[in-house]
């Protein structure tokens, strides 16, 4: 069974760490009572002038996924894909040069990821192309040149 610990400055609950996977403060020891945490509350901070209270179910992991910086929110679990005709319970319709099934969203060994499903265009992170890439929270990714998805909480 993991040891959770407590960032001191957004409050959210996580498995053993040295930092706070939402905001990057030092982590405190949490004394382990009674059943493990299975939810966590952390403010994300979106824009210098927006602040968002998100929820992460530790037994359940899911990341939120934002189209083109100021779009929608994509809420997905492990193993969900990320396309024209899927994407958990979206899709992604509106960019034609997105694949059906573009990409899929892994959770291992603690850490999300994003994997290529050889689309047509590709994934690109700072101009190059991965087949496979670590997300935290701020990443942004690019399925197209019109569709950037950065990851707003994982």
């Amino acid at each position: 069974m993991d040891d959770f610990k407590k960032c001191s400055a957004c409050g959210m609950v996580q498995p053993d760490a040295p930092e706070c996977r939402a905001c990057g403060a030092p982590l405190i020891k949490i004394p382990r009572v009674g059943s493990t945490p299975s939810e966590s509350t952390a403010q994300v901070k979106d824009s210098p002038s927006f602040i968002q209270t998100v929820t992460i179910d530790l037994d359940d992991p899911t990341i939120s996924l934002q189209v083109n910086r100021q779009g929608r929110l994509i809420k997905l679990k492990s193993g969900d894909v990320i396309g024209r005709t899927a994407c958990g319970a979206e899709q992604l319709m509106e960019f034609p040069s997105v694949s059906r099934l573009h990409a899929r969203v892994i959770y291992e060994n603690g850490q999300w990821l994003v994997e290529d499903l050889d689309s047509a265009n590709g994934l690109y992170v700072d101009g190059r192309r991965f087949e496979r890439v670590f997300l935290n929270i701020g990443s942004s990714f690019f399925l197209s040149q019109s569709c950037e998805l950065t990851v707003v909480s994982c």
